[in-house]
């Protein structure tokens, strides 16, 4: 919010904050004074009917006596009276107050003063008295409330156009202010005011500021043009880039491998320690700065690949390979340039391609082509008394699952069981999708119970159920089952193509007869 608006709110708010309490201060006094007032109307019209209710009370006339009690009850300040003789009490209503009485009067004989004949209690309109209390303090109030808004109006006003105003046009001409251009100076600068003198102070700071700002400018293109060279060579080159001398300790260094050397060792022991930059990369710096001594091809880059656990780094491992190209000057060795090439990005991109390549996309299990390829490394490898069991998978009522529910269900369910079938098997074990809702397991350095064990598993695992979404969005539990053909290799079986086929035939035979079952593979 602007400053205008806002001192105009903070001085209606004190000013309606003041008439409140003075509001409240006025209406304490006015309530005393109105009630005092009141008592001395109430006395003046006792002593108005004294005569006639000394005469009432003294003839024990019930009807004079009410005269007086009505007249009296008549006037606004008296809720009730009454009229009390020996044998008569007379009052204007007969639900009196049983407080004590605002006023007690001891009547006496109109003829002998010294003679008690009756009393006159008078009750007073504590609520008549209250509001008219509260009629006076409203109109006070108001007149009050009134003159006070009136005055914060114009303090406001005035303060606008003295003070608000003014700040305002200073503030909008220092936003435009450019210093890479003309200074415009403030017009307040030329006031006789205080403000006037803020306006003089800022128009000397602002050509200061100018002055400041040119000489730097200077300076920076002078410093731009002493290191044009040395920015060309290393601030603009894409790789790390330092310079050794034969010792392989720091002469200089480009940002970018200041930064990643920093980033490994901390500031403070890279600035300290210049001869200690490659621990940022390997355990190994001593073997590592023989090696490079030692290379005496001065013709050819000797280069080092070095793989770096960085514990800052959210990527882990990074790998980066290192040339050091000995420079001789004038026949004398004068220094070592060192060039550092971050390899991670094509590692990963390698590690990447190569788990695509291997890998089915929907279920990330190994593909068809791997399984195959593993399998026989598998078995090539495997010992005598170390069988290699080949586990063939086929599901069972997954085409009705997949064309009631739709593909992305039926995709949903292919990586469910997946990672049931894997989740089932050891991390030595290969598991594979051979193709649509076929699977291959290879279990290795198992006998004929220890598979149809696995296989059992996995038959448990698969027949859980299983949660799916149709087209819709509408979820359901949805149940498959498997047929599970095993075969295992033997001194005098270790081909693939072999054991497949057997197990396939198995898987066959399971679903011929009834599905959902392992069954171990016998010969035809």
């Amino acid at each position: 919010m602007k400053l205008g608006p806002k001192l105009a709110l903070y001085i209606a708010a004190i000013a309606i904050l003041f008439a409140l309490v003075m509001s409240a201060v006025s209406y304490v006094s006015l309530q005393k004074r109105v009630a005092l007032s009141s008592e001395s109307s109430i006395d003046s019209l006792i002593a108005t009917v004294y005569s006639m209710a000394s005469t009432a009370a003294y003839i024990e006339d019930s009807e004079l006596a009410r005269e007086v009690i009505e007249g009296l009850a008549l006037n606004d300040l008296i809720s009730c009276a009454r009229l009390s003789t020996e044998s008569m009490t007379v009052s204007s209503s007969p639900l009196c107050p049983a407080e004590k009485t605002f006023r007690r009067l001891i009547i006496s004989s109109p003829w002998d003063k010294s003679e008690e004949v009756g009393s006159l209690d008078v009750f007073l309109n504590h609520k008549h008295v209250a509001q008219q209390a509260r009629d006076q303090v409203y109109y006070a109030a108001l007149v009050l409330l009134s003159v006070i808004l009136l005055i914060s109006a114009s303090i406001s006003l005035i303060t606008y156009l003295l003070v608000t105003k003014p700040i305002s046009r200073m503030s909008s001409q220092l936003r435009m202010v450019d210093f890479e251009h003309n200074v415009h100076l403030l017009k307040e600068g030329g006031r006789k005011d205080e403000l006037g003198v803020i306006g003089k102070v800022i128009n000397l700071m602002l050509v200061n500021a100018k002055k400041q700002i040119i000489t730097e400018q200077i300076l920076a293109r002078k410093t731009e043009e002493i290191s044009k060279h040395v920015k060309l060579v290393f601030d603009l080159s894409d790789n790390y880039l330092a310079v050794c001398d034969e010792r392989l300790m720091l002469r200089s260094s480009n940002p970018k491998f200041e930064s990643l050397v920093k980033a490994a060792l901390g500031e403070n022991v890279f600035e300290l320690n210049k001869d200690g930059w490659l621990s940022a990369f390997t355990d190994q710096e001593e073997e590592l700065k023989k090696s490079v001594k030692a290379h005496d091809d001065y013709e050819h880059p000797h280069s080092i690949e070095v793989s770096v656990d960085l514990k800052n780094e959210k990527d882990g491992t990074r790998y980066y390979k290192f040339t050091f190209v000995k420079i001789f000057v004038e026949g004398n060795f004068d220094s070592v340039l060192v060039y550092i090439v971050d390899l991670t990005e094509d590692k990963k991109r390698l590690v990447k391609t190569e788990y695509e390549a291997s890998h089915d996309d929907l279920t990330q299990l190994y593909n068809r082509l791997a399984a195959v390829r593993k399998a026989r490394h598998m078995l090539s490898a495997h010992e005598d008394g170390q069988e290699v069991a080949i586990v063939f998978i086929d599901l069972d009522g997954f085409k009705a699952i997949n064309d009631s529910l739709g593909h992305d269900a039926g995709d949903q369910l292919l990586k469910v069981v997946a990672q049931r079938i894997a989740d089932s098997v050891r991390k030595t074990d290969i598991a594979a999708r051979w193709g649509g809702d076929e699977f291959l397991l290879a279990l290795s350095c198992v006998n004929e119970n220890q598979a149809i064990m696995v296989g059992e598993k996995v038959l448990k695992s698969i027949v859980q159920p299983i949660l799916l979404k149709d087209e819709s969005g509408k979820e359901s539990e949805q149940y498959v089952g498997a047929s599970i053909g095993i075969a295992i290799s033997h001194e005098h079986l270790s081909d693939f193509s072999t054991l497949s086929d057997q197990a396939d035939k198995a898987m066959y035979q399971v679903k011929k007869s009834g599905k959902n079952a392992v069954l171990m593979y016998r010969g035809d």
